[in-house]
């Protein structure tokens, strides 16, 4: 039945393409992006080596219907192969596991050493009418304003060190913006769990006040009211950011304390062209990171990373045009835990890049302080568009 629903809606708008000589009305935008990303990740605590190869497809699909309705259908694809198929048992399912009210991912391919998986991230109908905006269906709600870290992102949270998905999962939502003017806009956002006490609804205030852009928001995250605040603008020639977030469960509100998430970071570019930033995140974590283990790590609005505190300094720099440098280093100081994380990206030629791409981590494991793993990605990639 998955087949036939995702051949019916590529034909679907095959079809409109072909009627927008006709209708000017009707506006179709195809875009999308091609890679191969292969990776090694070396194991320095059980001495051993292993593989991942990922081919990503990526088709993004957007509708404009006159001027107050747009549909997007966005869809990732990936075929995957190496030795994490047959290392993390059941990684098949993992990867068909959709967290959405609506399930839009599913393997089309599962072989012993090979698996196909897509999944619609994107499926929302938008409706603008003066100052107001809906937005209905698989949406990204983007609340956070720090660079790195966001803990106002209560929709969509992700992890920094996935940089493979930087369209970033999206919500089965219903979103409603209206414009108050004078740069303030009043949002609530709905978004009904798939599970027992994993519903997300929140409002949003934002305005800007003197040099800052601020927002305020409250509401329900999952079995916790919630509460955030967030802000970006300057001190002076630097950019300074944060957020912050307070959550406490509603079903023991009298017996139990919150937990805060807050981050904070700087950035400046300095006369050379460097751009530099530093950041400083604390979360309360449920266990304290003893292993390498910890690095394996699925994120949540209220645990942004597995250690209390984690300081953050990041530089880029763009030799030339063609190419351009980034470094993100990462030290949690409870444990003195590292993570190294340099990427080097080169232009092939039009709309093609190469990257190379390193994710050292390091810490104490065993008592012993050693680097844990190392990963090496290279990523190719090729950006195409339908005019």
């Amino acid at each position: 039945m998955k087949h036939i629903t995702l051949i019916s809606l590529l034909l679907l708008t095959q079809t409109v393409h072909s009627q927008t000589d006709s209708l000017p009305l009707l506006r179709y935008h195809l875009s999308g992006y091609l890679k191969a990303l292969p990776s090694l990740t070396f194991d320095h605590i059980a001495d051993d080596t292993y593989g991942l190869y990922i081919i990503h497809n990526r088709i993004n699909q957007k509708l404009e219907i006159c001027e107050q309705t747009t549909v997007r259908l966005e869809m990732r694809n990936r075929l995957f192969t190496g030795d994490y198929i047959s290392l993390i048992p059941g990684y098949a399912d993992l990867l068909e596991t959709d967290k959405g009210l609506v399930d839009l991912t599913f393997n089309w391919l599962e072989e012993d050493e090979l698996i196909g998986n897509s999944t619609f991230d994107r499926a929302q109908v938008d409706w603008y009418g003066g100052k107001w905006e809906v937005t209905l269906g698989r949406q990204r709600i983007n609340w956070g304003v720090h660079t790195v870290w966001n803990p106002n992102d209560w929709f969509n949270s992700f992890n920094f060190l996935d940089f493979d998905y930087v369209e970033r999962p999206g919500s089965d939502a219903v979103r409603v913006q209206y414009n108050l003017g004078n740069s303030r806009k009043l949002e609530l956002a709905v978004a009904p769990g798939k599970l027992a006490n994993d519903d997300v609804a929140a409002l949003r205030y934002g305005f800007h006040l003197k040099t800052y852009d601020i927002q305020l928001l409250g509401g329900l995250y999952k079995d916790n009211i919630a509460a955030g605040l967030g802000f970006a603008g300057n001190l002076g020639n630097a950019g300074w950011k944060g957020e912050l977030s307070w959550f406490r469960p509603y079903d023991s509100f009298t017996d139990t304390s919150g937990r805060i998430s807050l981050t904070t970071g700087f950035d400046y570019i300095f006369s050379n062209g460097i751009f530099a930033q530093v950041g400083w995140l604390y979360n309360k974590v449920t266990d304290a990171p003893l292993s390498a283990g910890t690095f394996i790590y699925t994120s949540d609005a209220r645990q942004l990373m597995p250690f209390e505190h984690t300081v953050m300094v990041m530089a880029s720099y763009a030799f030339n045009p063609l190419l351009n440098a980034n470094a993100a280093i990462l030290w949690e100081p409870e444990h003195n835990s590292l993570i190294v994380f340099p990427t080097l990206a080169y232009s092939l030629g039009d709309n093609l890049v190469a990257s190379a791409i390193l994710q050292l981590y390091a810490g104490e494991v065993l008592d012993t302080y050693q680097v844990a793993s190392t990963s090496v990605f290279v990523d190719v990639k090729w950006n195409w568009r339908v005019k």
